[in-house]
């Protein structure tokens, strides 16, 4: 009863002031969520448009490689031309290995891989430095060859030079 007392003596224009505020307060927050809306929706817009195109720019990349693939380029065609042989192998070997001592260097069988033959050498290397391995792997593969398998062993324990074995690639 005491809350009617108090309702009843408080005059009209109060309730028309405090329901006008209501309504202006309740428009404000109705405008800010529109507006933030709206910029949600030209961010998903613009963002569907970037993945749009980064799809088609992958579609455009993978036909791309499909092609390259399929065409043999020049520099494929030089490392093809170029002769592999022991020779080269041992001229590197000689040329870098100071510590170290060629105990083999053999040809393996040709091995066929992607529709072409590889030409595969086996090298062993005994007592040799670390770093001379480095600049060795360094200068096969700066002639056009690769090291396919490399494998270092530790002899016995306290020495400083490792044996290495290698399986080298033409290709």
């Amino acid at each position: 009863m005491k809350f009617l007392k108090i309702f009843s003596s408080i005059p009209e224009r109060t309730y028309v002031l405090l329901f006008l505020i209501i309504i202006i307060i309740s428009s404000a927050y109705t405008y800010f969520q529109i507006e933030d809306a709206s910029s949600l929706d030209k961010k998903i817009a613009t963002r569907q448009k970037e993945l749009e195109r980064t799809i088609m720019l992958k579609d455009i990349y993978l036909a791309k490689k499909r092609n390259a693939e399929g065409l043999p380029t020049k520099r494929t065609e030089q490392k093809e031309q170029k002769a592999v042989s022991l020779g080269l192998i041992e001229d590197i070997t000689a040329k870098i290995f100071v510590a170290g001592k060629l105990s083999s260097l053999r040809p393996t069988a040709v091995k066929e891989e992607k529709g072409r033959a590889q030409i595969m050498f086996e090298l062993k290397v005994n007592g040799a430095a670390l770093g001379e391995i480095i600049a060795f792997v360094k200068e096969v593969e700066g002639s056009g060859l690769y090291v396919r398998k490399l494998q270092l062993n530790m002899p016995s324990s306290g020495q400083t030079f490792v044996d290495m074995f290698a399986t080298i690639t033409a290709g």
